[in-house]
């Protein structure tokens, strides 16, 4: 949390595989493009670790999360691929929106509180290898 948010603590929510965004994640364009440029790490039984994306292809999750990092990913004793996703509610200082420079002065007084949110993902190995003859 101290890089992420420059604090130490913070509130947060974790988001397990079960549960609808962490599903719609799961199967999500940006999860399939991070699986197929990191498969050769992922296939031999290695973990993936500190990744970011940007999901743009679906307006709810673009909506929810816009920019996360993959913490790390790997494929478990079923060769589905696990995934942990973080993502700050931070107003980021060089954002050019105007409603994010207006949400980071109520950051930076105190108003509002920046959080994180941690999203478990499951990915079916059927699903991975579907992308694989892709």
């Amino acid at each position: 949390m101290k890089q992420q948010l420059g604090q130490k603590d913070s509130m947060g929510v974790i988001f397990k595989s079960d549960s609808n965004i962490s599903k719609e994640i799961a199967i999500s364009p940006e999860i399939k493009q991070h699986f197929l440029e990191n498969k050769d790490i992922l296939l031999t039984q290695k973990v993936v670790k500190n990744r970011s994306t940007y999901f743009q292809s679906n307006k709810n999750l673009g909506k929810a999360i816009g920019h996360c990092d993959i913490v790390y990913s790997y494929l478990d004793n079923d060769k589905n691929m696990i995934s942990v996703l973080l993502d700050t509610y931070d107003m980021n200082q060089n954002d050019p929106s105007r409603l994010v420079q207006l949400a980071r002065k109520a950051q930076d007084n105190g108003t509002f509180r920046t959080y994180y949110s941690i999203f478990i993902t499951k990915t079916n190995h059927r699903i991975l290898q579907k992308w694989l003859k892709n």
